[in-house]
This record gives C-alpha cells, structure tokens and sequence, in this order.
C-alpha cells in the first residue's frame, strides 16, 4: 500500500464530489418538493380517467417526472391496485418512475453529455411502455 497515492486519491475523490454537492442537493430539493405537491387523489384522476394507451403514456409521463424510491412506488400502487387501476397502467409508472429522471436530467448530463443521458431517458421511457403493453397482454387488460 502506497500512501502518497492513496492520499491523493482521496484529496482527489473529495475535490470531484465537492463539485456535485451542489448538483445533488438542487436534485434532492426537487424530488422531495414534487412528490408534496402532486397530491395521490390527483395522480388517481390522472390516472383513472383515461384508459388504453393513452391512459399508459400518461402514466409514463407522470412517473417520468415524479421521482420516488420502490419503498414508496410499490405500497402507492398498492392503493391504486385497490381502486381499480389496471395493472398495464400502474407498470408504466412504476417502470418510467424508477428508470426516466427529468429532474436528475441536469446532473445526468454533466456526466454522461448531453446526447447520452437523453438517449438513456427516451430508451428508458420506450422500454416503460413495451413493458406496459406487454403487462396489459399477461394481464388480459387489453
């Protein structure tokens, strides 16, 4: 072990996340602020009223914008499951809230470019919707 190198591998790493610091706490206040603002009986009636898949691509754009952990998506589509939300529209949600980040977008591409973090959310939001459709088929939604 060389302590002149890892001495400055730390003094390194510590001078890079400095520089996310404020990134990551302007991402943090967004995805804390959003979630208060946009009430469940609201997103029920976004998602309730409107079926087929314009009721999925919905649900996908809401989930796109709205960014929470599994450990509050999945007991939140619990109580859609219970009001009668269909499966294939609660999958696109989940999938688009858990892998499309409008609000980590500006963080995204400071690191990965510009190009590459709006492929990854467009290829993430494409595959929400293919796994919606393909949830609606196991389902016998559509």
């Amino acid at each position: 072990m060389n302590r002149r190198k890892t001495k400055v591998a730390v003094i390194t790493a510590a001078r890079r996340f400095s520089y996310l610091i404020p990134s990551i706490f302007i991402m943090l206040v967004l995805i804390s602020c959003i979630p208060v603002h946009v009430m469940i009986g609201r997103l029920f009636n976004i998602i309730d009223h409107v079926n087929g898949a314009a009721g999925a691509a919905i649900a996908a754009l809401v989930g796109s914008v709205m960014m929470l952990p599994g450990f509050i998506v999945f007991p939140l589509c619990d109580e859609f499951v219970r009001e009668g939300v269909p499966y294939y529209i609660l999958s696109a949600l989940t999938t688009t809230m858990m892998m499309v980040g409008v609000m980590t977008f500006p963080l995204e591409k400071t690191y990965l470019g510009v190009k590459l973090a709006l492929a990854r959310n467009l290829f993430g939001f494409v595959i929400a919707l293919a796994v919606a459709g393909i949830t609606g088929i196991v389902f016998g939604e559509f």
